[in-house]
């Protein structure tokens, strides 16, 4: 084996290599099937670590070792800068699991340490290991020693205890980073191939697993070569399939209902066990005194043994009582029978029916009280993927009412408010069916919201409408039970923007509302207006109305109301609920719809569009027909596309690096004022009273008027300065000329001055407002454009390195 170096963490701040395999050796090539069965095309984890046909199983350990050592060493990279003598002066894995090192030299005896020098001495370890080919041969056909697996099994279950550190003292720091999924990924892979090969017990990975006394609680398992198991392989195959949630729960041809159910309440049981074991931790009796869902749900807990009557519980124990007896009831035979051909018992419904209410008891618990951890965890997707299949398969075959489902469902009653849905067979639905096709296939919303060929203005009009109102329904119900009045006694849009209700009946004058009564008659108004078929026709060949687009454009105004209140008011709650990217994803689809056909003005627009005086700034755009425009389109179709963000800045053949860095400078002084405006109601002169990036650097205004000596000024006063001069750079056709006359000889020096301006944007932002970009749920955004920047400004030396000496730490991890 060889050492090659890459930008990866190491103790003393610089790059520890990263540990790769001779090309040509058999090692490598099973190194490159490893990466290429899973990583590469995202592959089921359990099948991924499968051992290859005809490879030995300690060639294919010793290459996972090595592939560990190498993502987990990254994966403490990425918050080394958070994880101190001072902050982890123990290495442990919360309150209850706390590790000490031990070695063959310095430490012949269990000593705790900082967790900095454990993850120092603990890597270093690793690579005297991995080094010595007497333990990690390299040559074809050397056998491996007798000690191989049981250095292998040492070295596995420190790095996991890498994994319990980092997901509990510091998720939050790989949450600001965006890393969640890669981190949660990583360790999904680690844990299926280490219990695969049974290289870990389970003691060992307790920290992690969840059960009822903080031991393994057993996975309900059917027996192979059962029927049961047999149709329990169609249902993952299903899920592991991708297919649509609504389809995967259909009763697949010839099977009996019973059984599909049997197998689907077993799953649910296996999967709603480790969803709450993810956040059992902060699921204590002091925490959680009684079990309940919110405020207004409490549920008490019944059996047939000590708890005769209903009791109100410590949710701990009646999650403890919930597992225990779901176990009891799927271990009992003759409730479950397990022999092909015995029959169910009458009884068997209905008891399936308790077992999946109790079950939604748990989902009503962990989205009420326990989100903000799912989301700590990453693990937002995955709880929401398995909600709505539960979802969708207990409304499918009605073993729920609705009345049981009520905590999770909103309408402003607290009862179910139905979808609104366009009639079978009418062109509104063809049309709808064609909106939702180009949603499900993710295209650019530019794209997206544009006029189909040979389809009316009116009925692509029509049918967004109801589209929205469902959607903003929906989002608006993830966070009614916070927005009371109480919390919420004006609707308003932070302290500038008052809504006031007004309509035919008792509103004849504006008047001022709580919030939740403003939403209630908002959403009944807008039903009374897409139910009449005076305004919203559904028969073909109807005509619509000559007030049709004026009725249209003032249910949208309102509804954009929603969106405001929501972003100004609530969006802590919506990133508990870790829906930041659903919600944001919504109001873009909205916005381009809404200024694509010039439904709204950019007047109603303001309370979400940023600029220094909280009045739109223009984007700056570059004219059709001229040869930057051209070269603007392949700047953003590169980008677009998906391309490698090194390979999109490079300077296209036969352009002029002139026009490349001036279409980019645009580009960018759009992105990054975007950026600022997302946190720029926190950036204020009391919480920034300085332009500065931490404590180290401050950064002085300076210009040819008032500011002509660099002058200590409040960051929004800076970006204002900032973002105005800039403007008037990129307006002067002398600095930036768009007719085809040459550039100055100055303006690179321009652009070079432009360019690190910005760049202070991006230090401000990450240093004093991560959090806020946090929780709009934009750190893939800001991440990947900060990328392109840098990228962009180093490929063609715009910016020096002590201009970017702040965010140098960051961007050795983030840009190599």
């Amino acid at each position: 084996m060889s050492l090659v170096l890459k930008q990866v963490f190491n103790k003393d701040r610089t790059f520890r290599p990263v540990r790769k395999f001779e090309r040509g050796t058999q090692h490598f090539d099973m190194y490159e099937v490893l990466k290429a069965s899973s990583l590469d095309v995202m592959l089921d984890f359990k099948q991924a670590v499968q051992l290859p046909q005809g490879k030995g199983l300690h060639d294919w350990v010793a290459v996972h070792v090595v592939h560990f050592f190498n993502r987990i060493n990254l994966i403490y990279g990425n918050i080394s800068d958070s994880c101190t003598e001072q902050s982890c002066p123990v290495m442990s894995g919360g309150p209850e699991y706390e590790y000490r090192w031990q070695d063959d030299g310095k430490y012949k005896k269990p000593t705790a340490l900082p967790a900095p020098k454990y993850m120092s001495l603990l890597m270093d370890w690793i690579e005297v290991q991995m080094n010595n080919k007497d333990i990690f041969p390299t040559n074809v056909g050397a056998p491996f020693p007798k000690t191989f697996m049981q250095v292998a099994k040492k070295i596995l279950s420190r790095l996991f205890r890498v994994f319990v550190h980092v997901y509990y003292h510091h998720f939050d720091r790989v949450s600001q980073m965006g890393a969640e999924v890669h981190v949660d990924s990583c360790y999904m892979r680690f844990y299926y191939f280490v219990t695969e090969f049974n290289l870990m017990d389970h003691k060992q990975l307790e920290p992690l697993v969840f059960s009822k006394d903080q031991k393994f609680w057993p996975r309900w398992k059917f027996n192979r070569g059962m029927q049961r198991f047999e149709l329990y392989r169609v249902l993952q195959a299903s899920l592991n399939a991708g297919l649509d949630l609504k389809q995967a729960v259909q009763l697949p041809h010839g099977e009996g209902l019973h059984d599909w159910v049997t197998v689907h309440v077993v799953d649910f049981f296996n999967r709603i066990n480790q969803i709450y074991g993810t956040i059992s931790d902060s699921c204590t009796e002091q925490s959680c005194p009684v079990m309940s869902g919110g405020p207004k749900y409490e549920y008490h807990w019944q059996d047939d043994g000590k708890y005769k009557r209903p009791t109100a519980l410590p949710a701990p124990k009646y999650m403890s009582l919930l597992m225990d007896w779901i176990e009891v009831q799927m271990n009992n035979k003759d409730i479950f029978p397990a022999n092909v051909g015995t029959p169910f018992p009458k009884t068997f419904m209905q008891v399936a029916k308790k077992i999946l209410s109790r079950l939604f008891r748990v989902f009503a618990h962990v989205y009420f009280h326990h989100f903000d951890r799912v989301s700590q965890m990453g693990a937002e997707a995955h709880v929401k993927t398995y909600y709505k299949s539960f979802y969708y398969f207990v409304t499918e075959f009605n073993l729920m009412d609705h009345k049981q489902l009520e905590p999770l469902v909103f309408n402003k009653d607290r009862t179910f408010r139905p979808k609104w849905k366009f009639e079978p067979r009418t062109p509104h639905l063809v049309l709808h069916k064609k909106a939702q096709a180009s949603l499900d296939t993710m295209l650019y919303f530019k794209q997206m919201v544009q006029l189909p060929h040979g389809e009316g203005l009116h009925n692509w009009v029509a049918v967004h409408v109801v589209d929205f109102f469902n959607g903003i329904n929906l989002i608006y119900g993830t966070i009614s039970d916070s927005c009371t009045e109480q919390s919420c006694p004006v609707m308003s849009g932070g302290p500038k923007y008052e809504y006031r209700w007004q309509d035919d009946g008792k509103y004849k004058r504006p008047t001022a509302l709580p919030a939740p009564k403003y939403m209630s008659l908002l959403m009944d108004w807008i039903e009374v207006q897409i139910n009449n078929k005076d305004i919203f026709p559904i028969n073909a060949g109807t005509p619509f109305p000559k007030t049709f687009m004026q009725v249209a454009k003032k249910i949208l105004s309102r509804l954009f109301r929603v969106f405001v209140h929501v972003y100004f008011h609530h969006f802590d709650h919506v990133s508990q609920m870790g829906a930041e990217a659903h919600v944001n994803t919504y109001y873009k689809y909205f916005y381009y719809f809404v200024t694509e056909f010039n439904l709204m003005d950019h007047k109603q627009l303001e309370p979400l569009v940023f600029n220094k005086d909280r009045t739109f700034r223009p984007k700056r755009k570059f004219e059709p027909g001229t040869q930057r425009f051209e070269l603007h389109k392949k700047a953003q179709a590169s980008l677009n596309a998906g391309l490698d963000l090194k390979q999109a800045v490079q300077l296209p053949h036969g352009e002029g690096l002139h026009d490349w860095v001036a279409v980019h400078v645009v580009d960018f002084f759009n992105r990054i004022n975007l950026i600022y405006g997302t946190i720029s109601d926190s950036c204020t002169e009391q919480s920034c009273p300085v332009m500065s990036g931490g404590p180290k650097y401050e950064y002085r205004w300076q210009d040819d008027g008032k500011y002509k000596r660099p002058t200590a000024l409040p960051a929004p006063k800076y970006m204002s300065l900032l973002m105005d001069w800039i403007e008037v750079q990129i307006n002067n056709e002398d600095i930036f000329p768009t007719n085809g006359t040459p550039f100055p000889k100055t303006f690179m020096q321009v652009a070079k001055k432009i360019l690190s301006r910005l760049f202070r944007v991006f230090v401000h932002v990450y240093i004093h407002h991560f959090d806020r970009v946090s929780h709009m749920g934009a750190e893939a955004h800001v991440n990947t454009c900060y990328k392109h920047f840098y990228y962009f400004v180093t490929e063609f030396n715009l910016t020096d390195h002590k201009e970017l000496e702040p965010l140098k730490e960051m961007t050795s991890r983030m840009c190599h």
